[in-house]
C-alpha cells in the first residue's frame, strides 16, 4: 500500500462536504468524472470536488440574501 504524502484541495473539499452533510457519488460519463454533493435540500454537480465547493458557496451566499452593497450597485446599475 503506497501513502499519501500529503493532503490535495479535493481530499480537503470532500472532507468540507461530508462535514456540511453531504453524500458524495461519482459517476463516469463518455469523457470525464462527474461529482455530485447530494443532501436532502441540496444538489450539487460539477467536474471535481473543488467546484462542488465553489457551488456551495455561491448557494450560502444566495441563500443569505444579503444585500449588494453601495460599491457594487455602483458597478452595476447605470445612474442616471
Amino acid at each position: 500500500m503506497v501513502r499519501q504524502s500529503g493532503c490535495t484541495l479535493s481530499n480537503i473539499s470532500i472532507d468540507y462536504l461530508i462535514k456540511k452533510n453531504f453524500k458524495i457519488h461519482i459517476e463516469y460519463n463518455e469523457y470525464e468524472f462527474e461529482w455530485m454533493a447530494i443532501r436532502d435540500d441540496l444538489h450539487l454537480y460539477a467536474s471535481d470536488p473543488v467546484h462542488l465547493i465553489a457551488l456551495y458557496i455561491i448557494q450560502e451566499d444566495w441563500a443569505e440574501k444579503k444585500p449588494i452593497p453601495n460599491y457594487y450597485k455602483d458597478l452595476i446599475y447605470e445612474k442616471n
